[in-house]
């Protein structure tokens, strides 16, 4: 190939090959905690293909290509720019996508009134957490981070 991109996830298409034969043919030999370290290992790999994968949505978007899928799209996008430690987060591993996904929905589900700084905010307190959250605990943090904004509440519409 001349292509060193091509080549390269030609050569990572080869070893995850190789993986799989190894983990069909051999795993009986690894202990539980073995498995256990594997799994995590793989949930980490995963993350960082995701990552790729959005890399490459962005560079889809970047050229014109029509993109096949709009949450793709706008993951890619978000993880790019606004939220680029997220980004940072699912490409070394530390979050999966679903995981970047739903920190995405709710630092974009935030009220418009909220600032740069307090959008940064929010992700970094997302992030910290997220490990010990699934997805849809994540979520679900909107409405604690929204008081946490503004904790007098939205103002009542004046009556008129």
């Amino acid at each position: 190939m001349d292509n060193a991109v091509l080549g390269s996830v030609s050569e990572f298409e080869t070893a995850l090959t190789v993986a799989r034969k190894y983990l069909e043919n051999d795993l009986w030999s690894c202990s539980g905690g073995q498995v256990v370290e594997l799994l995590r290992d793989w949930h980490q790999v995963r993350a960082q293909i995701e990552s790729v994968e959005l890399c490459l949505v962005r560079e889809v978007i970047e050229r014109g290509v029509p993109a096949e899928a709009a949450t793709v799209v706008k993951l890619a996008e978000a993880l790019g720019s606004k939220l680029a430690d997220t980004g940072a987060a699912l490409a070394e591993g530390l979050i999966c996508r679903d995981r970047a996904k739903a920190i995405v929905e709710v630092v974009s589900g935030l009220p418009n009134v909220a600032s740069v700084e307090q959008q940064v905010e929010v992700e970094e307190i997302l992030l910290e957490h997220a490990a010990q959250l699934n997805a849809t605990q994540i979520r679900k943090l909107t409405k604690v981070l929204e008081h946490y904004l503004d904790p007098d509440g939205v103002q009542p519409r004046e009556e008129t």
